[in-house]
């Protein structure tokens, strides 16, 4: 693998703690054969140092962007300047790319990319009801694309209660004819989504 350079391009990979972030052992093999000098680079920031950290960074022309995980995807989405439509209804974002004049502009693809891994795995059904546990960023943004995506019947589960009648009601007020759950069973589930921490 090629080791980066006074010209490589820097995707920062901001999480707190950042000790169990294992993309750049992906991605990085990826940027390559694409043709591009770019590298992850994992980067343990406390939420309190978060904003000075993307404002500082972002004005580098060797940083390309950022990926948020843990406990950032809320936070970062206030700092971003413009958003695009999954990042909007979940209010998180774990991608932020740098356009002319440092603008920042995030989105999420939490929920496409597990619609899009389920799929291919043959495990969504639209007519079962999924469980997902946790209504933190990811499960805000899984939760979402499955419902976007077709899915009827829907049961969030979340250890505090706060969250996820949040989250039941907007989807509720975009999509009204979603039959959600908050009931802890399993028993009539078709998908069952870890969206916890312990998913990491």
């Amino acid at each position: 693998m090629k080791l980066p350079t006074g010209a490589s391009r820097i995707v920062f990979i901001l999480a707190h703690p950042a000790g169990h972030v294992g993309a750049p052992r992906h991605y990085t093999p990826y940027f390559e054969k694409q043709g591009l000098d770019w590298h992850k680079v994992p980067m343990d920031v406390a939420p309190r140092h978060l904003a000075e950290t993307i404002r500082a960074l972002a004005k580098s022309p060797s940083t390309a962007g950022f990926n948020l995980t843990m406990p950032h995807k809320p936070a970062a989405f206030e700092l971003c300047d413009e958003v695009g439509p999954a990042a909007r209804f979940e209010g998180v974002v774990n991608t932020i790319r740098i356009e002319a004049g440092g603008k920042l502009v995030g989105e999420s693809f939490d929920g496409g990319g597990f619609l899009n891994a389920a799929r291919e795995a043959g495990i969504f059904d639209s007519e079962r009801r999924a469980v997902v546990i946790g209504a933190g960023g990811a499960g805000r943004a899984i939760c979402h694309a499955l419902v976007a995506a077709g899915l009827k019947r829907l049961r969030i589960l979340n250890e505090v209660p706060g969250p996820v009648e949040a989250l039941a009601a907007k989807l509720h007020g975009q999509f009204p004819d979603l039959d959600i759950s908050l009931e802890w069973r399993f028993d009539d589930a078709g998908l069952c989504v870890n969206a916890t921490s312990l998913g990491l």
